[in-house]
């Protein structure tokens, strides 16, 4: 969390997995770079988000492992076939890129889901 944290000047807001849960952890980040932690909780915490919070961070996480998903599997990026790290880096941004741009374009046409670039590709 600190390396991703100080490539910044500004304090962050930073969702993180199950694993990054501990007072002492999240107290730390705060004091030191100014950023607040929202773990996932486990179901048997003792203090358990509100149920609308848990619903929106739930329904944010989905949307990242998606599109996660879409870029790997869509795209074909699990083939990058890169000799070098510069040729892996121009292929991979390439795949965002392109990704990012049908997203754009169901947007300016104006389609209900956003994410849904398997008709624009194929």
């Amino acid at each position: 969390m600190w390396e991703l944290s100080e490539r910044y000047n500004y304090p962050l807001t930073i969702i993180a997995d199950k694993g990054y849960i501990g007072e002492l952890f999240i107290e730390e980040l705060h004091k030191e770079r100014d950023s607040t932690l929202i773990p996932i909780k486990k179901r048997n915490d003792k203090k358990p988000y509100s149920k609308r919070f848990r619903q929106v961070l739930y329904k944010l996480r989905r949307r990242i492992e998606t599109t996660f998903s879409q870029v790997a599997f869509q795209f074909n990026s699990q083939r990058l076939m890169a000799k070098t790290l510069w040729g892996l880096k121009c292929r991979l941004l390439s795949k965002v890129l392109a990704f990012n741009l049908c997203f754009a374009i169901n947007l300016l046409l104006g389609y209900e889901d956003y994410a849904a670039v398997k008709h624009l590709i194929f």
